[in-house]
């Protein structure tokens, strides 16, 4: 549902507002890059997929401006008030919450969890180290990405039955490879676990918390883990890479770690909220954005927002089945964004662009046609730095599956060389004798050479 490790960015990486009464108009271009066009920029990567939108919002020097460009997959027109999957993005929400609730003196950064858990639930430990929450909201807390116990009853909606006796039965038996804190290792589990241990805390589910200290307070009413009426009769129908239409995804105990659907109109609230130094929530916005650990490279973390060590941008994205979200502001806080969109898409270089233009475009690939049995050649399993990164193929269709992610298409652009559509990476295959024996993975500015295993 986020951002990974090492440079991966996969399912926002799953799997990533205010009422000020500023004007609002179309998109503006990035200061220092006057040829950049938002809109534009966001209708190439739609690429005319029937019912697939993307909604960008920003704040630039007080001023808000929206785009909007393709459509909501539903009768209703894609606008401010159409809702959208928002995915990791609500890990934000949650670093804000664990803020604010510290701020209160109701709980501590270094508190272990093992004093907001139940009685009968024996929090995971190494070394004699225990995790505590602020391990949980750096991603360093040692717990996997994702539960073993997870086992969806249906896979297109894998968290709805997750609910807090797996948790606990998984915490309770689950015995970690290192101390917490000694690495960045990102988690869904840890921050749904977070969420729903600030939800114990304060005596209450994590939804009704939210709404008490964080929603209510910016009058988010379009926001939620549970859609009311009236936010489903403004739901985007939610794609996939290629433009199928998917179900949405349903959240338990893990609602912390990505559950919430949103507005562009609650979003900007939000957006502005946190980019202010004013109540009501400005302060805690400033203790979950200071970076306290590193994370993948070229970046540190903060209580679940990330900053750019080049240039200071603090962001997060987020990404499910069927949708994709981005959220980010400059480091002085004159400039922000967000941007939403109905398919899982890559599109934060166009944001991140937008706020520093230093940042550089992805550039635009298109997919080529490819014989299905030349597909054969790829198929097979890769040594990534011991990551296993798995290519199958499905009639005319090439996956690709990196350790435990769920796995996704890749498209042919060039010979030998294939790309993402949800991801901003490409791959290139050496070919030996009709079939490949090696690869390297390029993404986030660096190459990943992989040799083929045994098969």
């Amino acid at each position: 549902m986020g951002s990974a490790g090492r440079g991966w960015v996969w399912l926002g990486a799953l799997l990533g507002a205010l009422t000020f009464g500023l004007a609002l108009g179309d998109g503006c271009p990035a200061a220092g890059d006057v040829r950049f066009d938002l809109g534009e920029a966001a209708l190439a990567r739609i690429d005319g997929t029937p019912g697939v939108g993307v909604a960008i919002g920003t704040i630039e020097n007080g001023k808000t401006a929206v785009v909007l460009r393709g459509e909501s997959g539903t009768a209703v027109k894609l606008g401010r008030d159409t809702i959208f999957e928002i995915g990791s993005v609500t890990k934000t929400f949650t670093g804000l919450l664990l803020a604010e609730m510290a701020g209160r003196g109701e709980v501590r950064l270094d508190q272990p969890i093992q004093e907001l858990l139940p009685k009968d639930v024996t929090a995971p430990a190494h070394g004699g180290r225990q995790i505590t929450l602020l391990d949980l909201a750096t991603q360093s807390s040692g717990l996997p990405r994702l539960p073993d116990n997870l086992a969806p009853n249906d896979p297109n909606d894998p968290y709805a039955k997750y609910d807090d006796a797996r948790l606990f039965e998984f915490l309770s038996r689950y015995r970690p490879t290192r101390d917490a804190g000694a690495q960045y290792e990102y988690s869904n589990l840890g921050v749904g676990l977070l969420g729903r241990l600030l939800a114990l805390r304060a005596g209450e589910g994590y939804e009704a918390l939210l709404r008490e200290r964080v929603l209510g307070r910016l009058e988010m009413y379009a926001t939620g883990v549970a859609s009311t009426p009236a936010m489903r009769a403004h739901l985007a129908a939610g794609h996939d890479a290629d433009g199928n239409p998917v179900p949405g995804w349903t959240f338990d105990a893990l609602s912390g770690a990505g559950g919430l659907r949103s507005s562009l109109a609650d979003m900007l609230r939000y957006l502005g909220a946190v980019m202010s130094a004013d109540e009501p929530l400005g302060p805690a916005a400033r203790i979950a954005e200071q970076p306290r650990r590193d994370a993948f490279p070229g970046a540190r973390i903060g209580l679940l927002w990330n900053t750019n060590v080049a240039d200071g941008i603090v962001w997060h994205n987020g990404q499910t089945a069927g949708f994709h979200a981005f959220i980010g502001f400059s480091s002085d806080r004159t400039r922000g964004i967000v941007v939403l969109s109905n398919a899982p898409l890559a599109l934060d270089d166009l944001a991140q662009h937008w706020l520093d233009p230093a940042v550089a475009l992805v550039p635009a690939l298109r997919t080529l046609p490819i014989d299905r049995e030349a597909l054969g050649a790829y198929a097979g399993t890769y040594d990534l730095g011991g990551t296993r990164l798995v290519f199958t193929r499905e009639g005319d269709r090439l996956y690709a599956k990196l350790g435990e992610q769920p796995r996704f298409r890749v498209y042919p652009y060039a010979p030998d060389a294939f790309f993402w559509k949800v991801v901003d990476a490409r791959v290139t295959f050496t070919v030996v004798g009709g079939k490949a024996t090696s690869l390297v993975l390029h993404q986030g500015g660096r190459d990943f050479a992989a040799a083929r295993s045994a098969d």
